[in-house]
């Protein structure tokens, strides 16, 4: 599914689009976080039905994650126990 770039795929589509790239995209996942907005209040803000706004969310969210990952940016966040919080961050 991303193995092309968001503009490729938006050339087969003929609909008039809310993100057009990909820090398009970035920004919209970020501000979504950070504002906390309901998918209603997103819908209003950003001109897309809520539906979008969920599902744009998520396909950010995901590529976010993908891409912190792959650059050792990702924070872990699950611990078995308190020793190995203390291993991995002492």
């Amino acid at each position: 599914m991303y193995g092309t770039s968001l503009k490729e795929r938006q050339m087969d589509n003929a609909i008039e689009h809310c993100i057009n790239s990909e820090e398009e995209l970035l920004l919209y996942t970020l501000f979504s976080l950070k504002s906390s907005l309901t998918y209603d209040v997103l819908e209003l803000v950003c001109g897309m039905g809520k539906s979008n706004a969920k599902r744009n969310q998520g396909i950010g969210l995901e590529i976010l994650s993908n891409t912190l990952t792959t650059m050792d940016g990702m924070l872990k966040r699950n611990f078995l126990n308190v020793n190995d919080f203390e291993c991995f961050y002492g």
